[in-house]
């Protein structure tokens, strides 16, 4: 594993059908963090979390519902340059337009102020437990209260164009798209 970036999976036992997908394109020493205990989504986002290399600059949190992009390592690396949160998916509908504008003018990325998808997020180690600590006294639920730490902390967030990650076309293990539409990434890079 890359001394840069190191790598965790958010995994639930009913998707046990994936893990080897992913490790076939993330490594095979990639470790999970299963909720096989029950425990719900921001305590295994948690455990998630805490399974960075601490000699590694940078972690990336990949959900078990993932397609992997090609060369997924090299081009997350490339773009892990500032002290920043980053998400390597950037969904439809809601943010269509402004991805297909940046397409047509070969822009590579988005900065924005919200992380809007949990699938794939990735920053410096240094701040993984002062994260964990600020969502924690908060006492969530779910992983969107990461959102608010970024906010708190003053981060931006950077979405690579294409996405690196794109969702499954199955069903979610949650309730919160109360959109109906199936979660897929604007423009991603392809397998």
């Amino acid at each position: 594993m890359s001394k840069k970036l190191s790598i965790s999976i958010m995994a639930h036992p009913s998707r046990e059908k994936w893990f080897g997908y992913l490790r076939e394109k993330l490594g095979q020493d990639v470790p999970f963090a299963i909720d096989t205990d029950g425990r719900g989504i921001w305590e295994n986002c948690k455990r998630a979390w805490l399974l960075f290399d601490p000699e590694a600059e940078y972690h990336v949190v990949v959900q078990d519902d993932v397609l992997v992009g090609r060369d997924f390592i090299e081009r997350a690396e490339a773009m892990l340059t500032e002290d920043m949160m980053y998400s390597f998916y950037i969904g439809r509908p809601r943010f269509a337009g402004e991805v297909m504008e940046a397409k047509e003018k070969g822009i590579d990325h988005l900065v924005k102020s919200h992380i809007h998808h949990e699938i794939c997020l990735c920053m410096r180690t240094e701040h993984i437990k002062e994260m964990i600590a600020w969502c924690d006294a908060l006492k969530p639920e779910n992983d969107r209260v990461i959102d608010g730490w970024v906010n708190a902390k003053g981060l931006k967030v950077r979405f690579p164009l294409p996405s690196l990650v794109d969702h499954r076309a199955e069903g979610s293990l949650h309730s919160f798209n109360r959109g109906g539409y199936v979660p897929k990434a604007t423009w991603f890079i392809g397998e």
